[in-house]
């Protein structure tokens, strides 16, 4: 059996912790896909840390990266942001856009990721820009 791997870089104010949840789910409920959190810091609500992005997890996170299948920016503001990473070109790259920073620069983020970003995905709160 095939396993695929979503990588999420995962935004530093993620308030709903979704990023943390989307992972839970899927190594859950998935038999084909392993999916990792890499976050920039602890979170203000102190859900779970997976991996974060510190000198003793560099290794960890390059090998992470490296068997992406998918890599996921969890906010506009983060794409290619992983201090210095390689992004894989293989990868599948996708973000997620939320909050009011997409909602008030909408065509400014589209300009600047269109040739960056595979997939988009937008959440109901932006369906009226």
């Amino acid at each position: 059996m095939t396993k695929y791997t979503l990588v999420q870089i995962n935004h530093p104010y993620d308030l709903a912790g979704v990023g943390e949840k989307i992972r839970q789910a899927i190594n859950r409920h998935s038999e084909n896909w392993n999916c990792y959190n890499i976050v920039f810091n602890e979170h203000t609500n102190k859900y779970p840390i997976d991996v974060m992005v510190c000198k003793e997890n560099k290794k960890k996170i390059e090998e992470i990266l490296k068997n992406a299948t998918v890599i996921q920016f969890n906010h506009s503001l983060y794409i290619g942001n992983v201090l210095g990473y390689k992004i894989p070109e293989n990868a599948i790259k996708s973000v997620i856009h939320t909050g009011s920073t997409y909602r008030r620069n909408s065509l400014c983020v589209d300009k600047r990721l269109e040739n960056l970003i595979d997939v988009t995905f937008v959440g109901k709160s932006m369906q009226y820009l």
